[in-house]
Parts: structure tokens; C-alpha cells; sequence
């Protein structure tokens, strides 16, 4: 069961900055994306346009599985360390090996901060 005080005060957010939510809803592994433009009932559910098929859908808070919640913009960064100055080239070169040959590469995910 999801938190829906959470879920609620972010489809909230989501109206207000005019941004997507992500869930799974019913029995569905895959995951949902929705620009919301309510609430229905006594807040039993929200509304808005599914992004995948461009239709105006509602869903029922109790019947959602997973919530993603609004979608924040996530900055990568990959750190190379090298004893010489590389040129940009080089640098291309190595990453296409990692990516060729599966090796591990070490990087951090960090939210954007506003």
C-alpha cells in the first residue's frame, strides 16, 4: 500500500509545477507516467493525460502500487582519473571501451537542486 498523504501532496506539486508522476497501478509492472490535472471523488483518485497514449485517464489512489511521485531531473557524473591531460578524443575512446567491453564504471546520480 502506498502513502497517500504522500501521493496526494504530490500530485499537487506535479498541477503546480506542471510536471509528470510516475506509478504502477493495478496489476501492471509497468510503469505509468501522467501530467495530473485533479482529484475525483473525495480524493479517492486522481486524473490527467496518460503521456504514453495521449488519453485523459483516472485512477483510484487505492488501487496503485507503486508510486514514483513527481519526476526530478538527476545530474550523472562519471570521473576519470588521469595522469596526463587527455584530449577530448582520448576521452571518448576510453568511455566507448568501458561501454564495449562492459567494465565497471564507478559514477554518482545526484538530484538537481533548484
Amino acid at each position: 500500500m502506498i502513502d497517500i498523504s504522500q501521493a496526494t501532496l504530490d500530485v499537487i506539486e506535479a498541477i503546480k509545477q506542471r510536471k509528470p508522476i510516475q506509478f504502477t497501478y493495478g496489476s501492471s509492472e509497468h510503469i505509468r507516467e501522467l501530467e495530473p490535472t485533479g482529484f475525483f471523488g473525495d480524493f479517492e483518485g486522481f486524473e490527467g493525460n496518460d503521456t504514453l497514449i495521449d488519453e485523459h485517464r483516472k485512477f483510484y489512489f487505492n488501487k496503485v502500487t507503486e508510486w514514483h511521485g513527481v519526476q526530478q531531473p538527476y545530474e550523472i557524473t562519471i570521473t576519470i582519473k588521469s595522469f596526463t591531460h587527455p584530449t577530448e578524443e582520448e576521452i571518448r575512446e576510453y568511455l566507448e571501451d568501458i561501454l564495449e567491453d562492459i567494465r565497471p564504471l564507478v559514477y554518482t546520480i545526484n538530484p538537481i537542486e533548484k
